[in-house]
C-alpha cells in the first residue's frame, strides 16, 4: 500500500456531515411533533385535575361551612334567648335588692336575740347555782325543793327564759270564809317567747 499525502481528503468510512450550527425550525421532526402534542394534552389533563379538585374542594367546604353556618345561628339564637333570660333575672334581683337587706337584718336580729336569750339562760343558770351555794351553806342539811329543780330543769330544757317578776298579790279574805291564809304561790305569764313568774 502505497501511502497518499499528508493533505488527502479522509476515508469514505469518516465522510459523516457534521451537525448544522445554526437552529432548525421547530416541528420539522416527528419527535418534536409528538413531544409538543404529548406536552399540550399533558398540561390540558393536569388544567382539568386541577379544576375539578378546586370543584371538589369548593363543594366539600362550601356544605361543611353550610352545616357550620346553620349550627352558628342556633347557637346564636340560644344564646340571645339565654341573654334575655339573664337580663331579666338581673333586673328582677336589682328591684329585689331592699328585700335581700331586709332579710338579712331580720337573720342578724334573731341570731342577736338567740345569742341575748342564751346568755339570759346562762345567767339564770349561774344565779340559780349562786343561789343554791348560799341555802346549801345556809342549811347545810337541806336543799332547795325537788320540785323547783324539776321545774327549772324543765323549763331550761324548752329553751324557756326564766324571769322574776316576784310574788303574786295576796288574796283578800272574803268576810265569812274561815280558810287560814295560805302562801301565794307565783305569777307566771309569758312574754316574748319567755317565761315571766
Amino acid at each position: 500500500m502505497a501511502r497518499g499525502p499528508k493533505n488527502a481528503p479522509a476515508a469514505a468510512e469518516n465522510d459523516k456531515p457534521l451537525p448544522d450550527p445554526r437552529p432548525r425550525r421547530s416541528g420539522t421532526s416527528s419527535p418534536d411533533d409528538e413531544l409538543k402534542v404529548f406536552r399540550r394534552q399533558a398540561s390540558e389533563r393536569l388544567r382539568r385535575a386541577q379544576r375539578e379538585e378546586m370543584t371538589y374542594k369548593a363543594r366539600t367546604k362550601s356544605a361543611a361551612a353550610h352545616a357550620e353556618s346553620l349550627q352558628a345561628k342556633a347557637h346564636f339564637r340560644e344564646a340571645s334567648k339565654h341573654l334575655r333570660f339573664g337580663l331579666q333575672l338581673a333586673v328582677s334581683v336589682v328591684k329585689s335588692v331592699p328585700y335581700l337587706i331586709r332579710d338579712k337584718r331580720e337573720a342578724r336580729r334573731l341570731k342577736a336575740d338567740d345569742a341575748e336569750r342564751q346568755r339570759a339562760v346562762d345567767h339564770q343558770h349561774r344565779q340559780d347555782e349562786k343561789l343554791a351555794r348560799e341555802r346549801r351553806s345556809d342549811n347545810p342539811t337541806r336543799g332547795p325543793p325537788i320540785w323547783e329543780e324539776a321545774t327549772r330543769r324543765d323549763l331550761q330544757a324548752a329553751d324557756v327564759t326564766l324571769c322574776a317578776v316576784g310574788p303574786a298579790p295576796r288574796p283578800v279574805p272574803q268576810p265569812g270564809s274561815q280558810s287560814p291564809p295560805t302562801t301565794p304561790e307565783p305569777q307566771v305569764r309569758w312574754r316574748d317567747g319567755g317565761l315571766w313568774f
